[in-house]
């Protein structure tokens, strides 16, 4: 096509405004604005327009230039003695002259937030799509990009100018928003991620917070260190100690398997990735985190080897919780008593066995009640008295212990009771390794 031949017909019957003419070409002309390609576009023309205005008397194609607010025809328009008024771009509506309003409303609201990268997203009224897509059908105009496009990019450089960040489309820290319709600015921040492992020393501790918990952080403990209220959980005493010194909103526990209030998170703790929602600041020093955390609830919980992750490590510790290996600590009383000889008939029966376990009867209220598979490694028993005993137990994730003691009525074979045909009852179970090599899958290395 010839483009001066597209450009003036073009504007003789839409007064495009510079960004949205050199919109319908922006492939064309390498790394110019669209700004600048209309303004070149309407540059061309104006000299055309001048001579038809000289030489023929005809004002029609200034006057077209003058009503798409190009100011350079408008002064050669005011030379003549002619008063042209400028017209509202028929496709944004005068939006991109409004670039650096809306960029600076956006840096006000980005104040008191730390952040490396950033997005700007928008929301356009259907009228400006529909407008956009009409020109360049009549016109048939296919060298062009969207108005959206061009919108995001635009504020995204004001913002960028004026904050020194980046702007990143697959994770930025802070996504900020311009809806066009109802002419407002918002920000998402994107949620900051920690990785650690958690111990749990207290029996009687919940992992995750009852939606009504009583409290949170050091409101749950006296000046000695004990808890003051029943139903506090790991998560309601760490996800202040998290989402405070980022100041974020809140904090989120996510742990790669759970233990029951009753058992306690012994040995090298339980992964888990604490969330950190609608954070100020991406960055804190993890290692005095640390020792604030430990040094607070000392006797309740600890955690260690804390590092800032993404969030995919959320749903990959949640896939390794079913399969990666744990060892336990079970103290058990057997009815009628137990022998040297029993305990050994229960090492070997179980060792290398692969144990079919229904649903347990206790947890049917939030698992699905079907029959599982799963590996019990290894099995060191040792008799504690006449009637007691203590099994270290490395199995397969997702085994339920308790029920691999009693049996469960039958929903679990085979079990400690089922060996022995004696009722067992459990007296205590610690949980004492959770996937050893977790950090070598996840990060390379441990670190």
């Amino acid at each position: 096509m010839h483009m001066l031949g597209v450009v003036e017909p073009l504007l003789l019957n839409y007064p495009l405004c510079n960004n949205c003419l050199g919109r319908m070409f922006s492939r064309l002309g390498g790394s110019m604005s669209n700004y600048e390609r209309g303004a070149i576009l309407k540059g061309y023309l104006l000299i055309e327009a001048e001579l038809r205005l000289l030489e023929e008397g005809d004002a029609e194609l200034l006057t077209a230039l003058c009503r798409s607010g190009f100011e350079r025809a408008c002064e050669v328009a005011g030379k003549h003695g002619l008063r042209i008024g400028v017209e509202k771009c028929p496709v944004c509506g005068g939006l991109f002259a409004r670039i650096g309003e809306v960029g600076e409303r956006a840096v006000e609201m980005l104040r008191g937030y730390e952040f490396e990268s950033f997005h700007v997203g928008s929301t356009i009224p259907g009228w400006m799509a529909e407008a956009e897509d009409r020109i360049r059908s009549e016109f048939s105009l296919s060298y062009g990009e969207s108005l959206k496009t061009e919108l995001n990019r635009e504020i995204g450089k004001y913002i960028a100018a004026r904050v020194g960040a980046r702007v990143e489309f697959r994770r930025p820290d802070i996504v900020v928003h311009y809806d066009a319709i109802n002419d407002t600015v918002s920000v998402e921040v994107r949620p900051v991620y920690i990785y650690g492992r958690y111990l749990k020393f207290l029996r009687g501790l919940r992992q995750t917070r009852i939606v009504e918990a009583p409290c949170e952080g050091e409101e749950c403990i006296d000046e000695e260190g004990r808890l003051l209220f029943e139903g506090v959980s790991v998560e309601a005493l760490l996800a202040p100690m998290f989402y405070r010194p980022h100041g974020g909103s809140e904090a989120i526990l996510h742990a790669a398997g759970r233990e029951d209030i009753d058992v306690r998170m012994l040995g090298t703790g339980r992964p888990f990735v604490m969330e950190v929602r609608e954070p100020r600041r991406r960055r804190v020093d993890l290692e005095a985190l640390k020792k604030s955390i430990n040094g607070r609830f000392r006797g309740l919980v600890a955690v260690r080897m804390l590092r800032y992750v993404g969030p995919e490590v959320v749903r990959k510790i949640n896939v390794y919780s079913s399969i990666h290996e744990k060892r336990y600590i079970l103290r058990v009383r057997v009815d009628g008593g137990i022998s040297e000889e029993e305990v050994r008939r229960v090492e070997r029966a179980l060792t290398g066995r692969t144990v079919k376990q229904r649903t347990p009867r206790r947890v049917l209220w939030r698992r699905v009640d079907k029959v599982r598979s799963k590996r019990v490694y290894r099995v060191r028993g040792f008799k504690t008295g006449p009637d007691t005993a203590m099994f270290d137990i490395t199995c397969q994730g997702g085994l339920y212990i308790k029920e691999l003691a009693t049996g469960d009525e039958g929903r679990t074979r085979p079990s400690i009771s089922q060996i022995l045909g004696k009722s067992v009852e459990v007296l205590s179970l610690d949980v004492v390794a959770v996937a050893p090599d977790l950090e070598e899958k996840l990060f390379g290395a441990n670190p």
